[in-house]
């Protein structure tokens, strides 16, 4: 480095204050050998001695150079590249409470508060020599060098050329960006972008109490570091790792990516294991960085009862969106017995999803789940799915348009209560297309709906495979309101016509006989909902009872057998649809007659968070409408009562429950309870279900409960534990507890859990896993 000191006045040494001098770096002329006359000649810059360090462009007067930003100034800089006032002009900045410059040797000396500003790299400590000759500065006494990058080295003793990019150091530690730290005895910079650091420590651990000499958490000790900036990597040489002061791992050779790296190709950390189905299990995953939006991770499993396992991960992002496959495959060396899902010479799966963006709000994508056989992931712990979908669909929203397509392929994993094995149902495609009339007619909105539908089943040897063909429209009209009187009302109108023609429909009258046909249908439904909202204000609070009054007409109009019910079987009465106009889920049944749905709804609130809801309703109709089960409490001419409650005094405690009774006999149909509570150091949720049988959908009666509990033993320690309960059968379905550490730079986890699951093959299990988290070293864990 050749630069040009500059100074206007030969008494500049004995100036009080702060003197600043600028230098210029002269690039192709070598100016070492000329003479002090020759530089006094030169055209100079102006000497500032009073004009403070961090003076903006602005204020700086025209006859002289805008000077180099603070360091903090130059630490917001390195993150901005576009912002780099020195780099291409090769100006400097010194500053200095006292600042000599000797002609004859050339070598400028600084003391007290001396900053030397070089593009974004900025030197700080209390006494500078810079040798013109040499172009070396030489800085003592709490010496600090912020680089380009944003790392700030720290050190007693610096000696530095090259624009500040090499040199030594005495004593360093530096402070990374992310506030992850190095040190070492002695440390040589080469080219601004590699340290080489002699008896060095890393470690991202903020400095503590745990050991008595307050040492981090954990550290790397090395006889050589080598931080290499320019390929993002951190080398040690004879290398041990330290933990709680006490060295546990002893690594010859060892090279982490620095903690500027998001990502990189490389081998992660392993995972060890154990289970009964597999053995002892070791995992590997390799990660393979294939360009700024592809990745890949490959992860071989290598067992000692199955053989190896081949897993794999690919993901990208395109400029319209992003998809990703994550597959296994396995050839078994001890397959299952005969007649169990195991039993084969091949296991796999495979998943994988995309979402992508067209032109003209228009997107779509896809969802695949695929697996061998019904207990390959829960035996071999990949996840605990029973019911896989796999669906492709095209989407188009714009203002009063929605336009919907799919198609689905389900699988079910679990057998029937019989023993049987499940029908895999197909869906394609399904159409949806909702359209908003503009304009006004008659007060109201109208708007159009279609439904088109193609549902069939997997051929099967022992049952009826069913088709359908489904076309489907509704117009609905609507208009809302709020009389003179304060009456809040809604009218309402829709008439639905439906075309079907299916195949293989099982005949009601024809036992293990079927039909084929053709159909098609309408109803028309009028309604009217009405509310009268009555409020109260009595201090904080503001309440809101609300009588409401639903009354709905349509025709009788039964079910057609010919109809297979597909999409309409799985339906809840409570009081989120206690006023629905229709609550069966699909379009294969509808709820049609007279009826009106009748209720009460109270609500009170604060004006900070706390809030309560509560409500209670019934549905009274002409006539039954044997549609629905007896057992549905929707059967009868008056429903059976439903209610629900909602108590949140806070953001940290919420209380919900619903419940059906029966409005014969008043026993408990179904009862849902939830609770959440946050009581620092604990937070608590209970979830609780009971449902009555209902034989004619061959629904089983279950009641089942769940409990967690986590509690805070202090900022970094917690434990926690969940438990699912069937009270029916007084018995246990699912254990866990754990204990967990977690704080700036290192983290464990510590479970227990029990499964008491059966199914053909996968028998009860207890399992003990032990995962550890590094900072940048990645994470590994055992289980058994």
């Amino acid at each position: 480095m050749r630069l040009l000191g500059v100074l206007l006045e030969k008494g500049l040494a004995g100036r009080a204050g702060p003197v600043v001098i600028r230098l210029m770096l002269l690039s192709g002329f070598l100016l070492a050998g000329q003479s002090g006359a020759a530089l006094a000649a030169r055209p100079v810059n102006t000497v500032s001695t009073s004009a403070p360090f961090a003076r903006s462009a602005a204020e700086t007067p025209a006859s002289t150079t805008a000077p180099a930003p603070s360091a903090p100034s130059v630490a917001r800089n390195a993150a901005d590249p576009d912002k780099k006032p020195f780099e291409d002009s090769g100006q400097v900045l010194m500053q200095a409470d006292d600042l000599k410059y000797d002609r004859d040797t050339k070598i400028v000396t600084a003391t007290g508060h001396v900053e030397v500003a070089y593009g974004l790299r900025v030197l700080t400590a209390d006494h500078m020599t810079y040798d013109q000759n040499t172009g070396v500065v030489t800085a003592d006494g709490h010496v600090a060098l912020l680089d380009d990058t944003g790392d700030v080295a720290f050190g007693n003793h610096m000696v530095l050329r090259d624009e500040l990019k090499e040199g030594v150091i005495d004593t360093l530690s530096v402070l990374m960006t992310d506030d992850s730290k190095m040190a070492g005895n002695r440390a040589t910079r080469l080219d601004g972008n590699i340290t080489v650091i002699n008896k060095g420590v890393f470690s991202p651990c903020k400095i503590c109490n745990v050991v008595d000499d307050k040492q981090p958490l954990w550290q790397i000790k090395a006889f050589r570091v080598i931080h290499n900036k320019a390929e993002q990597q951190i080398i040690y040489e004879d290398a041990y790792m330290e933990f709680l002061g006490v060295p546990v791992l002893y690594f010859p050779f060892f090279s982490q990516p620095d903690p500027t790296v998001k990502r990189r190709s490389g081998f992660l950390s392993p995972s060890f294991g154990g289970s009964t189905e597999l053995g002892t299990t070791v995992k590997t995953p390799y990660f393979i960085d294939l360009g700024p939006s592809m990745d890949a991770t490959v992860t071989p499993w290598f067992t000692s009862k199955q053989g190896l396992v081949y897993q794999g991960e690919f993901r990208q992002r395109t400029e319209t969106g992003a998809y990703s496959f994550d597959g296994t495959a396995n050839f078994p060396q001890s397959p299952s017995s005969d007649g169990l899902p195991g039993d084969r010479s091949f296991r796999g799966s495979l998943f994988g999803q995309g979402e992508f963006k067209l032109p003209d709000n228009w997107d779509y994508g896809f969802q695949a789940q695929m697996t061998t056989d019904d207990t390959y992931m829960r035996q071999y712990d990949i996840n605990s799915l029973t019911n896989l979908t796999n669906n492709i669909y095209v989407n188009r929203y714009d203002g009063p348009d929605a336009f919907t397509a799919n198609a689905y392929y389900f699988s079910n994993l679990l057998l029937n209560p019989d023993g049987s094995k499940s029908r895999s149902p197909w869906v394609a495609p399904i159409i949806q297309y909702d359209h908003r009339i503009p304009g006004d007619y008659a007060g109201g909105k109208l708007t159009l709906s279609a439904n088109a539908t193609v549902l069939g089943y997997r051929e099967t040897n022992d049952e009826l495979s069913p088709q359908s063909r489904r076309l489907s429209t509704t117009l609905s009209w609507d208009r809302a309101g709020t009389t003179a009187g304060g009456v809040v009302y809604d009218l309402f109108a829709n008439l639905r016509g439906d075309v079907y023609q299916v195949e293989n429909v099982e005949d009601e009258y024809v036992k293990g006989g079927s039909q084929d046909g053709s159909l098609a249908r309408a109803l028309p439904t009028l309604g009217v909902d009405l509310r009268y909202p009555l409020v109260s204000s009595q201090g904080k609070y503001r309440q809101v009872v609300s009588p409401v009054v639903q009354l709905i007409y349509a025709p009788y109009a039964s079910n057609d057998p010919l109809i297979p019910n597909e999409d309409s079987q799985g339906y809840t009465f409570d009081e989120t649809n206690l006023f629905s106009t229709d609550r069966f889920p699909g379009l294969d049944e509808w709820e049609s007659g007279p009826r009106a749905n009748v209720g009460m709804e109270y609500s009170v609130f604060s004006p900070g968070e706390a809030k309560a809801t509560a409500m209670v309703g019934q549905v009274y109709r002409l006539k039954p409408d044997s549609s629905f089960t007896e057992r549905s409490g929707l059967r009868d001419r008056q429903s059976d009562y439903v209610a629900g409650l909602m108590v949140s005094p806070s953001k940290d405690y919420t209380f919900v429950s619903r419940v059906r009774v029966d409005q014969n006999t008043y026993d408990l149909r179904q009862n849902e309870v939830d609770l959440y509570a946050h009581l620092d150091p604990v937070t608590a949720q209970v979830g609780w279900g009971y449902y009555s049988s209902d034989p004619e959908l061959g629904l089983d009666s279950r009641d089942q409960g769940v409990f967690g509990l986590n509690l805070k033993l202090s900022d970094y320690w917690s434990i926690f534990g969940t438990t699912q309960r069937n009270f029916k059968t007084d018995s246990a379905i699912y254990n866990q507890a754990g204990l967990v550490y977690s704080d700036e730079c290192f983290g464990f986890t510590l479970t227990f859990v029990q499964s008491f699951t059966q199914d053909r093959d996968i028998e009860p299990s207890n399992g003990v896993f032990l995962r550890f988290n590094f900072k940048y070293l990645g994470a590994f864990g055992f289980g058994t």
